[in-house]
């Protein structure tokens, strides 16, 4: 929310700085400039928010492009090109700096892991998958699992890549009539281009959260063709009554129905047991809502049900996540079964040797073993 506040701020700024008359002699008066050092000084507090700012130079070229029409002055695409270089060069900062954070965390999914063609498949069909959830927001969960493997074959990735194409090329078609479609198209896609996995962080495919920003050019122009509907049913004097009634019955259907839909969903949200309860009923062949509900029980101190979902996770996934094991390790100190314990943070470690918090809790579980062992000896002798 606080990148989205200022990268919406810093949008306005700039809108306020382009409509206004320049003498084009850029930076070299600070004063009638001071809208645009606004906009770039917003700029810069939404990328130290969240690195997914980075697309903001290339939502304002769009806005000149369109509504702005700044690419039509004679003579002003050369200074509309420049003023964007200090912001492209925040972008670029930030990226890097982000990078090498995530490599850094090992957070960021090696090529050899996950292929980039993968990547491209899973990242055209995230682009069509997001609209179809804003049309029908059903069956919606906190964790989309990214697949190892995609055939381009595939119904399930075919038909999205060609729906991108064929949006594409209409837009083209069309952007010497009708710029507002090509203009929101490119803002939805640009501003999903961060998180569409090309660069894959953690196991996720999408995520619903990724579309808070770019829902706002599907949103628009949804918006945009009911204004136009209604103010064509509107034109006809003959049955207007009808025809207005008839419009606001539609979409205060409408309404109702996404308005029972977010009270749904916002009730999964409760806590994290009935949210990856949720995911489970949807998703039950992925490990992650497993392990996550584990350590919701654990955190609870129910520690039954944390060992029959963590050994869950560890049943559909064995061999990829280290974590699934040191969790349960946990549990079974918790249960006072050391011996298990031990066996589960060695399959950790096997896993991952380079995460020190393995070695840790296998030897707290080494000293308690070892300290029970030798309380039940001088107690037998």
């Amino acid at each position: 929310m606080l990148y989205s506040f200022f990268y919406l701020l810093s949008i306005l700024a700039y809108i306020q700085y382009a409509k206004k008359p320049s003498n084009e002699k850029l930076f070299l008066s600070v004063f009638p400039y001071r809208l645009y050092l606004l906009a770039l000084l917003l700029f810069s507090f939404s990328l130290m928010s969240k690195p997914m700012a980075i697309t903001l130079p290339f939502v304002l070229l769009i806005l000149d492009y369109y509504p702005l029409k700044r690419f039509e002055i004679a003579g002003r695409w050369k200074l509309v090109l420049i003023e964007k270089i200090p912001f492209i060069i925040l972008s670029l900062a930030s990226g890097l700096i982000t990078l090498k954070a995530q490599s850094s965390g090992n957070t960021i999914i090696a090529l050899e892991s996950v292929p980039l063609s993968v990547r491209i498949l899973v990242g055209f069909k995230a682009l069509i998958a997001y609209i179809e959830q804003m049309l029908w927001p059903a069956e919606l969960i906190p964790f989309y699992r990214h697949p190892k493997y995609a055939s381009f074959l595939s119904a399930e990735y075919l038909i999205p890549i060609l729906l991108v194409i064929g949006i594409s090329i209409y837009c083209i078609v069309v952007s010497r009539k009708q710029r507002a479609l090509p203009a929101i198209w490119s803002y939805y896609v640009v501003t999903l281009l961060p998180v569409l996995g090309i660069i894959q962080v953690g196991g996720q495919a999408m995520a619903n959260r990724y579309t808070y920003m770019p829902s706002l050019g599907p949103f628009l122009l949804a918006g945009l063709c009911a204004g136009l509907f209604y103010e064509k049913i509107m034109r006809a004097d003959k049955q207007q009554l009808f025809r207005k009634i008839s419009f606001f019955a539609v979409f205060s259907f409408i309404f109702f129905i996404l308005s029972s839909s977010t009270i749904r969903q916002a009730h999964f949200w409760k806590n994290s047991i009935t949210l990856w309860t949720h995911e489970i009923e949807i998703a039950p062949n992925f490990p992650e809502p497993y392990s996550s509900r584990g350590n919701a029980y654990r955190a609870a101190g129910d520690y039954d049900r944390a060992l029959q979902d963590l050994t869950a996770a560890i049943l559909l996934d064995p061999i990829s996540d280290a974590n699934y094991y040191n969790d349960r390790g946990i549990v079974y100190v918790n249960l006072g079964r050391f011996a298990e314990a031990l066996s589960d943070f060695e399959l950790a470690i096997l896993i991952n040797p380079n995460n020190p918090v393995y070695y840790q809790n296998r030897e707290k579980a080494r000293i308690e073993f070892k300290r029970i062992w030798e309380k039940n000896s001088i107690t037998t002798k």
